[in-house]
């Protein structure tokens, strides 16, 4: 790769985070909506659940994502579940070098 590509490739990493952050002021105001209007539409919490998974690279989503997980756990704790795992498949590195361990 030429030093533009890499320079290129900051520089999208850049707007990514710099997304990631608009994206995150505004999942906090609709996950404030949702837990203090106690609402329980389940289509409105997925949905939210949904674009969250696409942001939760970024800590401060991640936080947000799983406090509507727990939020949402005893409204239908089968689809928490499978969107915490859907986190584990796409995001989380941690759990895959530990299976890769006890593989080993």
């Amino acid at each position: 790769m030429s030093k533009q590509d890499f320079t290129g490739i900051k520089e999208l990493a850049k707007k990514v985070d710099e997304l990631a952050v608009l994206a995150n002021r505004q999942f906090t105001i609709e996950l404030n909506t949702i837990v203090e209007g106690r609402i329980k539409d389940q289509k409105t919490i997925e949905n939210l659940l949904d674009r969250m998974l696409d942001f939760a690279f970024n800590d401060d989503v991640l936080l947000l994502y799983k406090k509507l997980c727990r939020y949402y756990l005893p409204i239908n704790p089968e689809a928490t579940v499978s969107y915490i795992d859907a986190y584990r498949d796409l995001w989380d590195n941690d759990t895959e070098q530990k299976e890769d361990k006890n593989n080993e």
